[in-house]
C-alpha cells in the first residue's frame, strides 16, 4: 500500500476520470474513433474531444474549461454537447468497424 500510495498522483488521476467519463457518457469502446484529453493547471481544467468517422471524417471536435474541482462537471456537459451534436444513433454506430481506413502502408 505505502509503494502504491508513493506512486499515486491526484492530478493524474483526475485526469483519467475526467477522460473516461465522458467516453462513458456516450457509450464509446475501444472502437470508437474518438479522442478525450484532460489536461489540470493553474487551478482550471480543460478538456478537449475529436470524433471521427472509422473513414477518417471528423465529426466533432470540442475543448471546454472550467475550475480543477468542477472536472466532473465539465465532463459531462462535453459529453451532452457530443450527443447533441452528433447524436447517440451515431456514437453507437461508430462501435462497428465498418468503412474503416486501412492500415496498409
Amino acid at each position: 500500500k505505502k509503494i502504491i500510495g508513493a506512486l499515486s498522483n491526484k492530478i493524474s488521476e483526475e485526469e483519467s476520470t475526467a477522460e473516461r467519463l465522458v467516453l462513458k457518457k456516450i457509450n464509446a469502446n475501444c472502437n470508437s474513433p474518438v479522442s478525450v484529453y484532460a489536461k489540470i493547471s493553474d487551478g482550471g481544467v480543460t478538456i478537449k474531444c475529436e470524433i471521427f468517422e472509422h473513414s477518417g471524417n471528423k465529426i466533432f471536435q470540442s475543448s471546454l474549461s472550467a475550475d480543477k474541482n468542477n472536472f466532473r462537471e465539465l465532463s459531462i456537459s462535453l459529453a451532452n454537447d457530443i450527443i447533441k451534436s452528433v447524436g447517440q444513433k451515431k456514437l453507437n454506430e461508430l462501435d462497428v468497424l465498418k468503412d474503416d481506413f486501412t492500415y496498409q502502408a
